[in-house]
């Protein structure tokens, strides 16, 4: 659950839930023993929902999200969304455009500080490095000297074991919160990957009159009602893309 769905004075025209799709749940406890914001109940309040990374995931891990999200809110419309690398930037020139072809066949340090290290993962081993390693930091932490050095160890190892000089990648995000402490690294690349969220489509119920079923929404009582719920079964439709930032 986004951070503004647990502030209600706020006024929203549209209640937007974007799920995780490589962790949707986490250990299914609240903050601070889990990762959820509220219980999975409060989707019943949301009006869409976007199952993110939905690329990374197979098709009976997206059936078994999507199936969650409708016996809790059975009509609520679901789309799935990725991120697409774009292509990288210098820190030291951020208004640079290098191609993603540039680290091909090269050795790559992935450092972040994001909630998904994984899907960042991802999505630089599909550029096609040599070699791909990492670094992850806890979500939202900011880069100190002492991660400076930590990288540079890690840096070293690299170049030692490969006989390359490796480069490191980071995110926007990270970039966006740590601009000038990453620029210590001063005897080696670092490049951020710039991304770009490609929405991938709805995701539809087909019809199967041998599964259709009827499922309670957990909503508080002023809103439950009893509907009925076609077999999960979904297709794709329509492919956009938008920007992220």
């Amino acid at each position: 659950m986004m951070a503004s769905r647990q502030h209600c004075s706020l006024l929203k025209d549209v209640e937007v839930v974007m799920i995780n799709g490589l962790s949707p749940w986490g250990n299914n406890y609240l903050i601070p023993r889990g990762p959820l914001r509220e219980p999975l109940k409060a989707l019943c309040r949301a009006q869409i929902v976007f199952i993110h990374h939905a690329d990374l995931v197979s098709y009976t891990e997206l059936n078994a999200i999507v199936s969650t999200v409708h016996k809790i809110s059975p009509s609520i419309p679901t789309f799935s969304s990725r991120f697409t690398p774009l292509f990288l930037f210098d820190v030291k020139n951020p208004l640079s455009k290098l191609p993603l072809s540039m680290v091909t066949d090269m050795v790559i340090l992935c450092v972040s500080a994001i909630g998904c290290p994984d899907a960042f993962i991802h999505l630089i081993k599909m550029i096609g490095p040599l070699h791909a390693d990492r670094v992850d930091f806890s979500d939202h932490h900011s880069i100190n000297l002492n991660d400076i050095n930590l990288i540079r160890k890690g840096l070293a190892i690299l170049q030692n074991r490969f006989s390359i000089k490796p480069v490191v990648l980071i995110t926007e995000k990270d970039y966006d919160r740590n601009p000038t402490i990453l620029k210590e690294v001063n005897d080696f690349q670092i490049l951020v990957n710039k991304i770009q969220e490609e929405f991938i489509g709805k995701i539809k119920r087909t019809r199967d009159e041998e599964h259709n079923k009827e499922e309670y929404c957990s909503c508080p009582s002023s809103l439950n009602q009893r509907v009925s719920v076609n077999s999960d079964a979904f297709q794709y439709c329509s492919v956009q893309s938008f920007p992220f930032f």
